[in-house]
């Protein structure tokens, strides 16, 4: 069966000589219900993909706050379990930017729970600290693998000419999209690129989005890459020392410069040097390196003498970036 808009239109064919096949307006995808009629294809479906994501979300929260290592239980489950069941389908489907944006919100949520930040931070957090790849990422991976698979793998003929025959007509909505995907990872021809080969050019081409994203934030000028992109970092865990380690790598510690601390305050320059007469910026940099207050607890853990054998051969953002895990890969 194919879709096909017009009430009159009871068959379709690829070519003269090709079997006719029936057509519809409205069709199933792995049970996923599709049409064509009205502005949104698929409504309907995106607003159970958004609520299934939310319910999985609020379910993994819960169960995971208490006991086993919620960090890498939480991980686990949206990856394995919440992640497979609300973007069931949606190879075959073009996603509303407005869904997209809904989901990541969602995926968010759960990329703070596991790191344990304040929702507050940057959700490039949650994409290279906590391993959790962009929606549309996820999205634009499904629709021309699976385009891929239709054109250069299928042994059938018949549904092989079906999916050339789609994506030559550049006015249909997917087909729109899979030519945006292909422009954007430099490929003119499904069929002369293998699937390992596509999901590497689709990786890098991620990796370098996140790392223009990741370079106009200020907050995150001390966020290192990960060895492994996508991946839980493995010193990742429910600690209330990984939390702290989070936070600072974040730019979020909630010391009042960014948002309201604790106690309803905001800084813009540090209390305790601006009492004593001096005018520092405050952040977590100078709250780790630089601020006389925390001077006796820099001496005592040893960051004092980690600054030391550094500063004649790197910057002070440097040392901060170092101390926070490590430095960006050359």
């Amino acid at each position: 069966m194919i879709l096909a808009y017009g009430t009159n239109q009871h068959s379709w064919r690829v070519s003269d000589s090709g079997p006719d096949i029936e057509s519809s307006m409205v069709a199933k995808h792995l049970g996923v219900d599709i049409g064509v009629q009205g502005r949104n294809l698929i409504k309907p479906r995106e607003a159970k993909m958004i609520g299934s994501a939310r319910a999985y979300a609020h379910t993994i929260m819960g169960c995971t706050r208490w006991g086993l290592d919620r960090s890498l239980t939480a991980s686990k489950l949206w990856e394995c379990c919440a992640v497979p069941q609300f973007l069931y389908g949606t190879e075959a489907m073009v996603i509303s930017k407005t869904t997209v944006k809904e989901l990541e919100k969602i995926q968010h949520t759960v990329a703070s729970f596991i790191l344990q930040l304040p929702l507050s931070a940057s959700q490039v957090m949650g994409w290279m600290d906590a391993g959790l790849k962009p929606i549309r990422m996820r999205l634009n991976e499904r629709s021309i693998l699976f385009a891929h698979c239709l054109v250069a793998n299928k042994k059938d003929n018949l549904s092989k000419a079906v999916a050339q025959a789609t994506l030559s007509d550049r006015t249909d909505p997917w087909t729109k999209r899979i030519m945006s995907i292909q422009t954007e990872l430099g490929i003119t021809d499904l069929t002369q690129v293998t699937r390992a080969n596509l999901k590497r050019r689709i990786m890098s081409s991620q990796i370098a989005k996140l790392r223009v994203i990741k370079q106009s934030h200020s907050s995150l000028k001390w966020l290192w890459e990960p060895e492994k992109w996508f991946k839980l970092n493995p010193q990742t865990n429910d600690s209330e020392e990984c939390a702290a380690l989070n936070q600072f790598r974040a730019g979020d510690a909630g010391l009042g410069n960014r948002r309201p601390n604790h106690l309803g305050l905001s800084y813009k320059q540090c209390p305790w040097c601006r009492a004593h007469g001096v005018s520092s910026k405050l952040d977590e940099q100078h709250v780790l390196l630089d601020c006389p207050g925390t001077g006796f607890t820099r001496f005592s853990t040893g960051v004092k003498a980690f600054q030391d054998a550094r500063l004649a051969m790197m910057s002070k953002e440097q040392i901060m970036k170092e101390y926070l895990g490590g430095m960006d890969p050359v």
